[in-house]
């Protein structure tokens, strides 16, 4: 096995502003969207609110996406595996999960746009890529192991498209009846290593973990050590 860490290619987030009823922020078509291209901390980054504060109320929701190219895996090797890490900063509320989009043109080739507030299917049939996540970070990042799903849908694609959600209203979309903002913070395109955004992708060669030459022989999955296939060697005196 192999283990691979792809920096998030794309970043943004989608934030609907005030509205007077929960349907026109959860089921809205469009949404101003933000890309990030450079360090910036945004503590809003995944949240719903709802405030009593002016007339009959007012309600929010912000969504954040990425796009993962993972296409110099795929195209040898297969994924078995996937972590999300994301940087957190300001606010931790946790309770978010994670859904296939299609944003960012739907393959990476764009950047966010407005139109992208809905494109995890919030009124159709949204795809879970993730459990629960329960408990968020301020600092460093959080670990979020994505599902069999996420998993097809990389070795399928070549690359992953992820929106981050707030799992307590905006994704089961309850809408809150009581002045409530749940909110976590996203470190987008950070320019220290340690807090980037990545994907971390375990993955297995197709044709073996172990390609090396050994011994001036020239890699054939065909050959065998030992008795052994090459396709049932990971590793030889420590070298994979």
């Amino acid at each position: 096995m192999a283990v691979s860490d792809k920096v998030a290619g794309r970043e943004g987030y989608t934030n609907t502003g005030s509205e007077e009823t929960w349907a026109a922020v959860r089921d809205s078509t469009s949404a101003t969207a933000a890309n990030y291209t450079s360090d910036f901390s945004q503590p809003n980054a995944i949240g719903a609110y709802f405030t009593t504060g002016r007339g009959d109320g007012a309600y929010g929701v912000n969504r954040s996406f990425m796009y993962f190219d993972v296409s110099s895996i795929t195209s040898t090797d297969t994924i078995s595996a996937l972590t999300l890490k994301v940087a957190g900063v300001t606010n931790d509320d946790g309770n978010v999960i994670v859904a296939r989009s299609t944003a960012f043109g739907g393959d990476g080739t764009s950047a966010l746009v407005d139109g992208d507030h809905d494109s995890w299917d919030p009124t159709g049939t949204p795809v879970a890529y993730s459990s629960n996540v329960s408990s968020w970070v301020t600092s460093g990042r959080v670990s979020i192991t994505l599902n069999s799903t996420a998993i097809a849908h990389a070795n399928s694609n070549g690359y992953l498209i992820i929106t981050l959600l707030d799992n307590v209203h905006d994704y089961p979309d309850s809408a809150p009846t009581v002045d409530v903002f749940v909110k976590n913070g996203i470190r987008f395109a950070s320019s220290t290593t340690s807090t980037k955004n990545i994907l971390t992708v375990t993955h297995a060669t197709s044709g073996g973990a172990f390609q090396s030459d050994v011994n001036q022989i020239v890699y054939n999955s065909s050959n065998k050590i030992n008795l052994l296939s090459f396709n049932d060697v990971e590793e030889i005196n420590r070298v994979s």
